[in-house]
């Protein structure tokens, strides 16, 4: 991870000057490893506004921060290990290759201690899954709403910051319960992630077949049969029963009687011309070339330009 990627997972308020510790100790060749960094946010996430130590913790050297949090998780370690998990308490679900597994938290009691390890709170509503290493201690709390079939809430310790290394042992999971709502999983903060059709802002995501990719290179690098559960691409794409296509010249390759689940044309698009039909929306936001639109839309058309001008047809899908 990158310096700005390690700094995004400290509370806000701490950003300014964790940045500046982080890359000092770089300069120094001592640069924290994950752990550190995982340990000392978390510790400056309990802090409480109106204590004294908060209130100068912006000007303590890194090296007594390090001192502070460590003592901090030997008295937080401590506590946990005093709740114990009995049989009945979870049961297990998935084991996975990495020696990690699922477990489903099945009493308070496993509930009560999942809290106190992971600094979370458990919805009393839904059903909760752990991911445990070999030596029974968490890594990853999922809440799953059995009614909806969609998972409430990912966290990691502290409840947010989840590292992507765990994003195929969760994907495995999602699969097991029948769940499908991804992007919970791959939401980003708002201002990497808002649509706002700045490219430099954006990350592409994928996934497929209980698979992660990362990256606009590896997306279009997978093959053109690549069946999709879920895409985050902001260049120029389509979408129809799962297979993605980039840029115009695929897009326009589909024969005419094509239905796409969703449609995005980027400012650089040169289509001047959409007669395929939309299941879903068709997002030409600051397309320059477009000013025609034939299809029948299923869902939004999300334009810069008045709509009324674009559709040659009323918007809606056949029936």
């Amino acid at each position: 991870m990158t310096i700005e990627e390690d700094v995004k997972l400290f509370p806000e308020y701490s950003r300014e000057w964790v940045r500046k510790h982080l890359e000092n100790e770089g300069q120094k060749n001592q640069y924290p490893d994950h752990e550190t960094i995982i340990n000392t946010r978390d510790w400056l996430r309990v802090l409480e506004p109106d204590s004294e130590l908060y209130s100068i913790v912006d000007r303590i050297s890194w090296e007594n921060i390090q001192i502070c949090q460590t003592k901090w998780h030997e008295t937080h370690s401590f506590q946990s290990k005093q709740l114990k998990e009995g049989v009945g308490d979870i049961s297990p679900v998935i084991d996975l290759e990495n020696g990690l597994k699922w477990v489903k938290l099945e009493s308070p009691e496993s509930k009560h201690r999942e809290n106190r390890n992971m600094n979370i709170h458990i919805n009393a509503k839904t059903i909760p899954f752990s991911l445990r290493d070999d030596k029974n201690q968490p890594h990853v709390t999922v809440e799953f709403d059995n009614e909806k079939k969609k998972f409430e809430r990912i966290m990691s310790e502290g409840s947010w910051g989840l590292h992507k290394k765990y994003y195929e042992d969760i994907l495995k999971l999602y699969k097991y319960v029948g769940a499908d709502n991804y992007d919970l999983l791959l939401e980003k903060d708002p201002e990497d992630y808002d649509y706002c059709h700045n490219t430099e802002k954006y990350d592409y995501y994928a996934v497929f077949d209980e698979k992660y990719v990362y990256g606009e290179d590896a997306i279009a690098e997978l093959p053109d049969d690549t069946v999709f559960d879920l895409v985050i691409f902001p260049g120029t794409h389509a979408v129809s029963n799962g297979r993605l296509y980039i840029g115009d010249e695929k897009i326009l390759s589909c024969p005419e009687n094509t239905v796409f689940d969703y449609v995005l044309l980027r400012r650089d698009s040169k289509i001047k011309e959409w007669n395929y039909d939309v299941l879903g929306d068709l997002d030409v936001y600051g397309t320059k070339e477009l000013n025609i639109i034939n299809g029948k839309i299923g869902g939004k058309i999300i334009s810069d330009k008045p709509v009324q001008d674009l559709v040659k047809k009323p918007p809606g899908m056949r029936m």
